[in-house]
């Protein structure tokens, strides 16, 4: 039986993480790290990471996803009021965006509440 997998982004200011792991499990399956440009914006972060995880699910479908966000987030609305740091994050439905990319139920909460959480 093949492990049901949960996707976590974490989305920084010039550094984003996407990560898998089996539910239950304790050790990232694969991750990966990626470093935004100079100049880089909401558009290309949410395409280099869409597109991370994709590769790292390799066809699979998770059944949860978890998302940080350095910046303020509306966490009950899912959606990230702004980033200080790179243009395009107003007010963006990210827990939407996900949901509506994968088919599995989001989460997102700005990075010092995610990291509280574990």
């Amino acid at each position: 039986m093949t492990a049901e997998l949960i996707l976590a982004l974490d989305y920084g200011g010039t550094k984003h993480t996407v990560g898998v792991i089996g539910v239950g499990e304790r050790q990232w399956r694969a991750q990966r790290r990626i470093f935004a440009p100079a100049g880089a914006d909401a558009a290309y972060d949410l395409e280099t990471t869409l597109a991370a995880a994709r590769a790292l699910l390799a066809g699979r479908q998770p059944v949860a996803i978890g998302a940080s966000f350095g910046g303020p987030t509306d966490h009950a609305r899912g959606v990230v009021v702004r980033s200080d740091h790179v243009p395009g994050w107003e007010r963006v439905p990210l827990q939407a965006l996900l949901e509506g990319a994968f088919a599995a139920p989001a989460g997102i909460d700005n990075d010092a509440n995610a990291g509280a959480l574990g």
